[in-house]
């Protein structure tokens, strides 16, 4: 049975109001009722709390709402999170491996396990990562509209009384955990990021590029499982995998523009290892698109008719019958799969983190071609997205439950 927007009722904990970007997608979905410290979080089929009017110790007086509202399989959004507000969940258990970085918005999902425990998912919204900062051109406000049809599918499905089921498996990994590992002793968390990229460009032969669009659109999990039985001390394993696709929205396509393209996606890490956490394997060892690999760090690159990965004017990109045309993985959608594992010896109840950074290179061609003489300009964006995890390892631990 389908669930109707006059069923739904969100309990929105406010010291004012939320931001109308916010509250317009969400009075679309359903009825925003403000708490009033007695209703239940457990009654309503989403807890929407505003980080923009709640400080980290105004958010932390709500954690029980929060546990409550989770243990009854339904979804928290908090808006405009920043790190402290993290950190506040994080104490109190309810985050275990998460972004260690502020955002526009945080679905916090119930899932459960094999054994109908509880798990979570996340969902986040971040802000637009612009090209040039020196550009005079304002970027263009950020699309929620992919981030809130998560919410909305994640809302109506529990509301519908189904359960959310954790992904708990191991992945495609080459060196997984063993399959045996009982609830309590490994935490999986799945986190959907949604990145907009918009490049821009300053102006070569009185010509300006209008800004563009690029959305990473991926899936970050990390899953650290307790294992006793495969060396003679416990360890853990620890796995992190980034998967998704990066979409292009061409702002110009014709036979004296085109852009923004996508040039290039590199997907990159610091090295863990150490003497207490041990590399196992990264993946892929060898795909289409990839040109260069290390143990940690992939960049998904363009190789005709251009390198996308080049500085400079790239050569191969126009000619005096016009723009070169470009792949469909630059000028639609790439999709990108990424894995690495590690082992902790001996196993530890300590927290880490590691940094990732996604980099998008974006490409613009401008011909200029009056008659005889013609002229062609280019211009290039190197984005980078920076995204520190962080890891907690007493998650999957005997004594952790």
């Amino acid at each position: 049975m389908g669930v109707e927007k006059a069923d739904l009722r969100f309990l929105v904990y406010s010291q004012g109001k939320p931001k109308e970007m916010f509250s317009e997608q969400l009075r679309r979905q359903g009825a925003l009722v403000a708490s009033d410290g007695a209703k239940r979080s457990q009654d309503f089929e989403l807890i929407v709390l505003d980080g923009s009017t709640l400080k980290p110790e105004e958010l932390s007086r709500h954690t029980p709402a929060i546990q409550s509202a989770l243990g009854h399989n339904r979804p928290v959004l908090l808006l405009e999170p920043t790190l402290d507000h993290k950190q506040v969940l994080a104490k109190a258990r309810i985050l275990r491996h998460y972004i260690q970085a502020p955002s526009m918005a945080l679905l916090i999902e119930p899932r459960r396990d094999k054994a109908n425990q509880l798990r979570i998912g996340l969902s986040e919204q971040f802000p637009n990562t612009v090209g040039r900062t020196d550009c005079t051109a304002v970027s263009p406000p950020v699309d929620l509209s992919r981030f809130m049809q998560k919410v909305k599918k994640v809302v109506t499905t529990l509301a519908s009384g189904q359960v959310l089921q954790l992904d708990e498996s191991g992945g495609s990994s080459p060196n997984p955990p063993p399959g045996n590992i009982p609830s309590g002793l490994y935490d999986v968390t799945p986190c959907s990021v949604y990145v907009p990229f918009s490049p821009s460009g300053s102006t070569q032969g009185s010509y300006t590029p209008p800004h563009g669009s690029l959305t990473l659109e991926g899936l970050v999990t990390v899953g650290v499982y307790y294992d006793n039985t495969s060396y003679n001390t416990p360890v853990q394993w620890l796995i992190i995998e980034h998967s998704g696709l990066c979409d292009i929205n061409l702002v110009a396509n014709d036979d004296t523009h085109l852009g923004w393209s996508l040039g290039s996606l590199e997907v990159g890490a610091p090295d863990l290892s150490s003497s207490t956490l041990a590399y196992k394997q990264s993946s892929p060892n060898n795909a289409n698109n990839v040109s260069s690999y290390t143990s940690n760090s992939w960049t998904f690159s363009q190789s005709v008719p251009y390198n996308g990965s080049t500085s400079g004017f790239p050569d191969g990109a126009v000619s005096a019958s016009g723009i070169a045309s470009l792949p469909a993985l630059s000028t639609t959608s790439l999709a990108y799969t990424t894995q690495t594992v590690w082992t902790a010896l001996p196993a530890t109840q300590q927290n880490t983190s590691v940094t990732y950074t996604y980099t998008v290179g974006a490409w613009f061609i401008y011909e200029d071609n009056p008659g005889w003489v013609w002229h062609a300009y280019s211009w290039h964006n190197s984005m980078n997205y920076v995204l520190p995890l962080a890891i907690d390892f007493s998650a999957a631990w005997p004594t952790s439950q």
